[in-house]
């Protein structure tokens, strides 16, 4: 992904990144991949043939960190998970304030949609924020 997100904005280089986790891994949920719930790492995201909601975001998130070195966090809704992202500029769309920092939603399962995108049913849901920083 490097190559492919070098020279681009910030909001172009996530955009890239998201595309990238919303269309290139097939989806099925823990239940019927595992029988059971099941918590994949980045890596095991990209081995299983299938990752679900919060594989996903884990995903997104660590690439987003380790490519762009921007701050994440993962946002839990009934029944879903999903990302967000504080950027260095002010980016229009769907955010949650975490303090007074501005993260911009980030749906790595909402298919085709854009950073600041959303799911329509969830718009009115506050989430349960998730760190995603690695506490030594």
């Amino acid at each position: 992904l490097k190559p492919l997100i070098r020279g681009k904005s910030e909001q172009d280089a996530v955009n890239i990144i998201l595309r990238f986790v919303q269309t290139a891994l097939e989806y099925q949920t823990d239940g019927e991949q595992f029988n059971e719930e099941n918590y994949l790492f980045p890596e095991e995201s990209l081995y299983y043939p299938y990752c679900d909601c919060e594989d996903r975001s884990f995903l997104f998130s660590y690439l987003v960190t380790n490519l762009l070195g921007l701050d994440t966090v993962g946002l839990e809704y009934p029944g879903h998970v999903a990302t967000a992202v504080k950027f260095s500029t002010d980016v229009p769309g769907d955010a949650v304030i975490i303090g007074n920092n501005r993260y911009v939603i980030c749906d790595p399962t909402y298919i085709n949609a854009n950073i600041g995108e959303c799911m329509p049913h969830l718009k009115k849901v506050t989430p349960r924020v998730i760190s995603t920083r690695r506490e030594m």
